[in-house]
């Protein structure tokens, strides 16, 4: 039981620490990062009733797709999903993390 927590741990950090680097334009602490599931956005955005509670406590257990919510900049920020993909082999967990800057992406600038 104790393994599995460590693994867990291991691979939630990676994400983290990848999403850090995804989003150089920013100024990032692990504060800043929050790793959910896709499901669990989805139904805190729904409300909370009785049956997002279950569909909530249901996405914990199920291997539905990881994401990252980079928590957005100054009072009125928004915030921002990160797609990111967690691997795990033997000791070791690696993350990916796609991240873009939005004040670029309307300069028509690749770069």
């Amino acid at each position: 039981m104790l393994r599995e927590a460590a693994v867990y741990m291991a691979g939630r950090f990676a994400a983290k620490e990848a999403a850090i680097k995804a989003h150089p334009h920013r100024r990032l602490t692990f504060h800043d990062v929050i790793v959910r599931r896709m499901e669990e956005l989805r139904s805190e955005e729904g409300g909370v009733g009785v049956d997002a509670r279950e569909d909530k406590q249901e996405s914990r257990l199920g291997s539905g797709p990881p994401v990252v919510l980079v928590r957005g900049e100054g009072a009125e920020g928004l915030d921002q999903v990160a797609l990111v993909s967690i691997s795990h082999d033997g000791d070791y967990a690696t993350a990916v993390c796609l991240g873009f800057d939005p004040a670029r992406m309307g300069s028509g600038t690749a770069g």
